[in-house]
């Protein structure tokens, strides 16, 4: 009965945007890898981010075609395997949110991005540390771990004193917080001392993201579960 009152959006014949779309993926990959614009060189970290970003964006998006396909017909394709394209959805709007939001003030936001994963790094180090250091087998883990995050403290310019106090380097914020932007000055720790309000034009784009996600899963669910 609920489902005859909802009126969904007119279906997307897929084929119509599907090598067009395949196309674009690959060629964006191409481009981050070998031609990235010279002018951006210059911003640490942020090549590898774009890169990572497209690439994994193409893997779940190449997942979500799979798992969403009603050809070639694969018995191995369950119809409630459907359930997990929700969360995959959310996955690939998460990363947009990141890069609208990093956009509008790129080179501070790639800095902030590199050193709060830095800081989750080091926690996730510490958090282990403190449960298996005892044990002989997680030494060499240990050692290279160590390594790995002296190696990225130095390439994205984190001193001695917020390394030793990783609370002074705030986390990437999730997509909620950056929409609150929007209302509030942002704040940050000692080390971040300008301040931006995030414009109208990008607060329009990361509503419509944030309402897109819900409502696609609310319809994804309901098909897997309802149909």
């Amino acid at each position: 009965m609920l489902e005859s009152k909802i009126t969904w959006p007119p279906e997307l014949q897929f084929k119509v945007i599907r090598d067009e779309l395949d196309r674009l993926i690959e060629a964006l990959s191409n481009l981050l890898d070998r031609e990235f614009p010279k002018e951006l060189t210059s911003i640490s970290g942020l090549q590898p981010f774009l890169v990572v970003a497209i690439l994994t964006s193409k893997n779940i998006y190449q997942g979500i075609r799979y798992l969403a396909a009603d050809l070639p017909k694969d018995p191995t394709r369950k119809l409630e395997f459907g359930l997990i394209i929700s969360p995959l959805g959310r996955m690939l709007a998460d990363i947009l949110f990141s890069i609208v939001f990093m956009r509008e003030d790129l080179r501070p936001r790639v800095e902030w991005y590199h050193r709060g994963g830095w800081r989750e790094l080091k926690e996730h180090y510490e958090r282990n540390r403190s449960e298996y250091g005892s044990l002989p087998e997680w030494k060499n883990w240990f050692r290279q771990f160590e390594d790995f995050l002296e190696q990225q403290r130095v390439v994205f310019g984190i001193s001695e004193e917020d390394a030793a106090n990783p609370k002074n380097l705030p986390y990437w914020p999730i997509p909620s917080r950056m929409l609150r932007a929007h209302y509030k000055t942002l704040s940050f720790p000692r080390f971040y001392s300008w301040h931006r309000v995030v414009s109208s034009p990008v607060l329009e784009l990361l509503n419509f993201l944030s309402v897109w996600e819900t409502v696609w899963a609310f319809r994804k669910i309901w098909s897997v579960v309802f149909t």
